[in-house]
């Protein structure tokens, strides 16, 4: 990898960074423009049960990818603030 390719692929990082803020604050907005219009006639609990299933396939194929994603990173100990 040349010099000018290294730097040109890290300078379009942020810019990819931005694009994804962008496409999740888009988003966020028609989720809650579409939780909005479906509660006028769909029960709340109905709403919440077809949210968090559209969420989770959503994020299943990357869990499949890659398990070790879904796990904590380091193990959690019960800390000194619990006792």
């Amino acid at each position: 990898m040349t010099p000018s390719t290294s730097s040109a692929a890290s300078a379009s990082r942020p810019l990819a960074g931005a694009a994804w803020i962008l496409v999740a604050a888009v988003g966020f907005c028609a989720a809650w423009v579409f939780i909005r219009l479906a509660s006028e006639t769909i029960h709340p609990f109905a709403l919440v049960f077809w949210r968090n299933l559209a969420g989770l396939l959503l994020i299943l194929p990357i869990i499949l990818r890659d398990p070790s994603i879904a796990s904590p990173r380091q193990p959690t100990e019960r800390s000194s603030w619990m006792s």
